[in-house]
């Protein structure tokens, strides 16, 4: 029995069970409230997967109204509030201006682009020391008031978890967030508030499918390295060929080199002797 049992969280299953988990590939739909109350397990840190219950959880997916905007060098930071009782830091990172002008990006003057597409900051004016700056997302403002849809993963800052954003949309009405709430209740009721449960079959059977994982990773990437070691002999080959021919035809250039100027060599000693002769004769 784990420490996670112990707890009343449900056992944490090795990490190549979660592909089985109905929360692992999902954006799953939480109150802000449930983010803060996700932990961290002993043998997952630094992977960015947390747990509720015994339910991993890497992506998530947040509704809420934006009360506060807060513009960095480097990003922008939307607070999120839900009326769970908590609100949300949520992190809009900006593309460096090396990265826009090697991208090409089209970026018009007075904006600045972030790593999500349908995402642009605007200024006022050039001056970026007093111009007052704006959110667009596909090209509508957001700002406090704003009803957000907020899709992304968790990092914990100063000890409290933030949201890296990775898709938004402006919610359309309040039609739209009374069904996101239904589904979050609905999901709730039928997943996230139960244990996950796996057979020892279950398990068995993953950790199989696991190891023929791995096999068929090391087997790709053992005949990657020989098809890589080939191509390099193949290379080195033809560079060898070069060289040699490099080297026969500088020697054959040599040799002809060598030829002319014994020619010339001898012909100016024949002109010179025949010189001689003439002087002599007269």
């Amino acid at each position: 029995m784990t420490d996670a049992d112990l707890r009343g969280y449900g056992p944490i299953y090795p990490a190549y069970c979660h592909r089985a988990s109905p929360t692992y590939w999902k954006w799953v739909k939480l109150a802000v409230a449930d983010v803060h109350a996700l932990r961290s397990e002993g043998g997952f840190e630094g992977q960015n997967t947390f747990f509720h219950l015994n339910h991993p959880i890497r992506h998530v997916y947040l509704c809420g109204t934006i009360v506060a905007i807060d513009y960095f060098e480097r990003f922008a930071i939307l607070t999120l509030d839900d009326s769970s009782g908590l609100t949300i830091e949520v992190k809009i990172a900006l593309v460096t201006k090396t990265k826009v002008l090697l991208e090409k990006s089209a970026v018009q003057p007075g904006e600045e682009a972030t790593t999500l597409e349908n995402v642009k900051i605007t200024r006022s004016c050039q001056d970026t020391r007093c111009a007052l700056k704006h959110i667009l997302i596909n090209g509508c403002p957001a700002e406090v008031g704003t009803v957000l849809i907020a899709k992304g993963t968790l990092d914990k800052y100063r000890g409290s978890f933030q949201l890296k954003l990775l898709r938004t949309s402006i919610l359309k009405d309040a039609e739209e967030e009374l069904r996101i709430w239904r589904e979050y209740a609905d999901f709730c009721t039928k997943v996230l508030y139960q244990q996950w449960h796996l057979s020892l079959e279950q398990v068995q059977e993953l950790e199989m499918q696991d190891r023929e994982r791995l096999r068929r990773d090391q087997d790709a990437a053992t005949k990657e390295a020989r098809t890589r070691e080939k191509r390099e002999k193949r290379i080195e080959a033809r560079r060898a060929i070069w060289r040699a021919k490099v080297k026969h035809d500088r020697e054959k250039l040599e040799r002809q080199h060598a030829a002319e100027e014994q020619t010339l060599n001898g012909n100016a000693l024949d002109a010179r002797d025949k010189a001689h002769d003439r002087q002599n004769n007269l």
